[in-house]
């Protein structure tokens, strides 16, 4: 038991040292995307398995993105639900859903808690199999930032317009997310956050989402994450969902 105990500690304690030096920045878990772009260079994969219960169905996907730096400020971004399965009328359905195509510019740098400011855009073309395409082209640009407020605290919010797919047509919506973390140690973080669509669907409301998680940094290079959620307004979201992923950079 000592011995257990021992190697805890020297794991939790190598797990920080390592996460000190230029941890890995991933836009998962959580619902709003950060601000800072993986640098020149950087190949980062984000990718994980997601549950959600619907009214009537239940689904399973495995969210994936690819970011590649191009420059300092710039990075290419493809990504998307990939793999999908819905249980729905005793009878389940599994397809590819459509992927996105999209660039994130680093507009401010953060350094040393400064506020840091990107723009993200991404375009879904109309694509998909066995029910997951999507009936029209569509897409978002969102303004994001990131501002360390203490030693341990963090806001990270988003804004942003969406053109979304509809029955019919698609149709303009506004989206805004918050995310606020506490980072007991380097290698750990938690937080909670929400988001908010102003037009959930053609002629629908608002659309509101809480989610909660934890991220953990055991290298610079490498994240694992746990993260579940409910919907709080609106029909378009699930009721709740629960996710688990992991993140890998490569320089």
């Amino acid at each position: 038991m000592r011995a257990a105990i021992a190697g805890l500690i020297v794991l939790l304690a190598t797990a920080d040292a390592s996460a000190q030096s230029d941890p890995i920045n991933a836009d998962r878990p959580g619902l709003a995307d950060a601000a800072a772009v993986v640098g020149k260079g950087v190949l980062q994969i984000e990718t994980g398995l997601q549950w959600e219960l619907r009214q009537t169905e239940d689904d399973m996907f495995f969210p994936t993105l690819f970011r590649v730096g191009l420059t300092r400020r710039i990075e290419a971004r493809v990504e998307g639900n990939t793999l999908s399965s819905s249980f729905f009328d005793n009878r389940r359905r599994t397809g590819l859903a459509p992927i996105s195509f999209g660039a994130k510019v680093g507009i401010v740098l953060a350094d040393d808690g400064k506020l840091g400011v990107g723009v993200i855009g991404r375009v879904f073309p109309k694509w998909g199999t066995n029910g997951f395409g999507a009936n029209h082209t569509v897409g978002d640009l969102r303004l994001a930032a990131d501002w360390d407020i203490s030693e341990h605290w963090s806001l990270n919010p988003n804004a942003g317009l969406a053109w979304s797919d509809g029955d019919v047509a698609s149709f303009a919506t506004g989206i805004y997310a918050l995310t606020i973390g506490y980072a007991p140690s380097p290698a750990v973080s938690l937080f909670v956050d929400t988001s908010l669509q102003r037009r959930e669907r053609e002629g629908g409301s608002v659309s509101t989402v809480w989610d909660g998680g934890v991220a953990y940094i055991p290298r610079q290079n490498w994240q694992f994450d746990v993260s579940a959620g409910a919907r709080t307004r609106g029909q378009s979201a699930a009721r709740v969902f629960v996710a688990i992923g992991c993140a890998y950079r490569h320089k």
